[in-house]
């Protein structure tokens, strides 16, 4: 009787055991997994584009041969997307993101008839916010407009560049993820600045969103032998194209591509981390690439 009561406490005891175990080990991957959110959002930027739209009516001078304007009308808006802090170096913080929410000036024909057209001209001028909150035309948490942009629009890929004072905090991602350690069926966590407009389109507010899914597939589904995407399975909102997509340690896949619906909807497609890593490289940014990303105090991740 002895024996079964010992038998029996020693049981219980080793099962208890065995559940504060796993019960430790599940904090440690709570803990591990909360600290790889703080970071993946410590180095994600809001990105505000200040867009200036022209309307402009011109007439065709047969004697001076060119198009003279009869009027003009302007009009402001604002809209956002998401970056992430790839390095620093000599002063300079350098910022990845998607291309399309970088524009810059364009101009386009709208109407012609005769001797009269209607001509659009739309400049874009970029400022970084590394911070929520508030954004209308005085905008918060501002950290400057780039001194260099570099975008591919083809491949939606984009680097930039801001001056930023010694004193400031720079918070960078520290780990590229390579191609052989992507797979399908891979956890991502992704972040972003979701734009949630207001009644006053020049009045915003801005909130950090942090989204959870995994890699589907390699590529993009439609075209074969891709590096350019990766197909994956992950919740967006409008104002976080350009987000990074990392992995449960922390290292980038990719960026969000694009993100335009207001309200929480599935993507299929990141910018996989090859095409971008072929980007930087190509652009003489291999440093980044190498890890040599700074020269000064920063925060890294």
């Amino acid at each position: 009787m002895k024996k079964i009561i010992l038998a029996t406490a020693l049981a219980v005891c080793s099962s208890f055991q065995e559940s504060r175990a796993t019960a430790l080990e599940s904090l440690i991957v709570q803990s591990s997994e909360q600290e790889t959110i703080k970071k993946l959002t410590g180095m994600t930027y809001c990105v505000i584009n200040k867009e200036v739209v022209h309307t402009i009516l011109e007439e065709y001078s047969e004697e001076e041969k060119i198009w003279k304007e009869l009027a003009r009308l302007s009009e402001e808006n604002l809209y956002q997307g998401s970056a992430v802090g790839l390095a620093y170096k000599d002063g300079e913080l350098y910022l990845l993101s998607a291309a399309h929410i970088f524009f810059g000036t364009r101009e386009e024909v709208i109407a012609e008839s005769g001797k009269k057209r209607y001509r659009k001209e739309v400049e874009i001028y970029p400022q970084l916010l590394d911070k929520a909150g508030y954004y209308s035309d005085e905008l918060v948490g501002v950290k400057g407009k780039p001194l260099e942009v570099l975008a591919h629009d083809d491949k939606d890929h984009a680097l930039f560049k801001l001056a930023v004072a010694e004193s400031e905090q720079h918070n960078i991602l520290e780990f590229f993820a390579n191609k052989d350690e992507i797979y399908a069926g891979q956890p991502i966590i992704g972040a972003g600045y979701r734009v949630m407009p207001d009644f006053d389109k020049l009045k915003r507010r801005l909130l950090l969103d942090v989204t959870r899914g995994y890699v589907r597939s390699l590529g993009d589904p439609n075209i074969s032998s891709d590096d350019n995407y990766l197909d994956v399975d992950l919740t967006e909102v409008q104002g976080m194209s350009g987000g990074p997509v990392i992995t449960a340690d922390g290292k980038l896949v990719g960026l969000i591509s694009v993100a335009v619906m207001t309200l929480p909807t599935k993507t299929s497609l990141l910018l996989h981390i090859e095409g971008i890593k072929k980007f930087l490289d190509e652009n003489d940014y291999s440093w980044i690439i190498n890890n040599e990303k700074t020269t000064k105090s920063h925060n890294s991740y």
